[in-house]
């Protein structure tokens, strides 16, 4: 009995990786709909100065075969300070705006088909758009302030757990590393009592990193 038991189990592996191979792979388009939450680390000039920072983003990933994919994700970040700027002043929210592209891996579970693990890789342009400072006291502002690009880095881990045939919630950590950009034009309006002065010059951005989750929704195609 346990002999018949033993070839049965065996006939039952061997036709289930058989059928497994004869399955082609169906590559899949997936679009994600995500919240997220930034905590900055590491850098004095980002981190004492910058708060902790909601974000929405939106991302697609491409499934090549069963182990590699390409993906894309904007995401939309907003920053508020810790400290204004400049003494006696009032900061308003900043946007950063980031687009970024790279090839992800996926860990296979076969214990779990309705879990999928993932490792991922990301560059793209980090721009900051810096919120109009306003003076406390008087009508003094500073305005129209230039945005700032900058090329960044990222690696991050996560998983996506099956919710429905089409459809199932990502989760992941990502770690962003912004690279410092030398001899920076920028330029703003200074306004003071109804008069505005255009201001410009140079500056050497300093590199920034943080650390972001994100929590969300995504749908198979």
């Amino acid at each position: 009995m346990k002999k018949v038991i033993a070839i049965f189990i065996l006939l039952f592996a061997v036709t289930t990786v058989s059928n497994a191979q004869l399955i082609p792979f169906k590559p899949t388009l997936q679009v994600m709909v995500k919240g997220s939450y930034g905590l900055p680390t590491g850098h004095p000039d980002f981190k004492d100065n910058a708060k902790s920072f909601p974000g929405v983003q939106l991302e697609l990933a491409y499934d090549l075969n069963s182990t590699w994919g390409i993906y894309g994700n904007f995401t939309a970040d907003f920053i508020d300070s810790k400290n204004s700027p400049i003494q006696n002043t009032t900061a308003a929210t900043s946007k950063q705006y980031i687009g970024y592209v790279g090839p992800r891996y996926y860990i296979l579970l076969p214990a779990n088909p309705l879990m999928k693990l993932y490792a991922d890789a990301g560059i793209g342009i980090y721009n900051a758009s810096i919120g109009d400072v306003t003076a406390n006291t008087g009508n003094a502002s500073i305005t129209n302030i230039s945005s700032i690009s900058q090329t960044g880095v990222n690696l991050g881990f996560g998983g996506n757990f099956t919710a429905g045939t089409n459809m199932f919630i990502t989760a992941g950590i990502k770690y962003h590393y912004i690279i410092k950009k030398d001899d920076t034009s920028i330029s703003a309006t200074l306004n003071n009592n109804g008069t505005s002065t255009t201001l410009t010059g140079t500056t050497n951005i300093p590199e920034r990193s943080y650390v972001q989750f994100a929590l969300g929704l995504g749908f198979k195609f």
